[in-house]
């Protein structure tokens, strides 16, 4: 996983849950993945915190076909579990998505593939 992600997790309030999520700050969720698994950090910035604070975590061990995935399409099913796993607290909320893939940009812009796999792309407002 990425060095952000790490120093994330490694900077977790255990005390902080979803439920901590306030849909007002700038929101953003950083996905990554890697050849045995798939994982994100939702994130917040308070008003006047140059860095974010992490509010969950969600890691998958891959699965079955999953293992045969080239590099760009675990990332985009990190985003797709990232977004399921939390759609019901962007509904509605604008929020970013960060990837250590450039390429991932094409999914959300271009006629893709994997247009089908994001469930909640219409109902979110986000902001690669």
């Amino acid at each position: 996983m990425s060095d952000s992600l790490r120093e994330s997790q490694n900077s977790f309030d255990v005390s902080a849950s979803p439920q901590a999520l306030d849909p007002v700050l700038r929101t953003a969720v950083h996905i990554d993945g890697s050849q045995n698994a798939v994982g994100a950090v939702l994130l917040q910035w308070q008003e006047d915190e140059e860095h974010p604070r992490p509010v969950a975590f969600m890691s998958r061990k891959l699965k079955g076909a999953h293992y045969r995935y080239d590099a760009q399409n675990v990332e985009a099913l990190a985003a797709q579990v990232a977004l399921q796993t939390w759609r019901t607290l962007f509904l509605g909320q604008k929020f970013e998505i960060y990837s250590d893939h450039d390429s991932q940009q094409y999914l959300f812009t271009k006629n893709r593939r994997h247009s089908e796999s994001f469930v909640c792309v219409n109902s979110c407002l986000i902001s690669i």
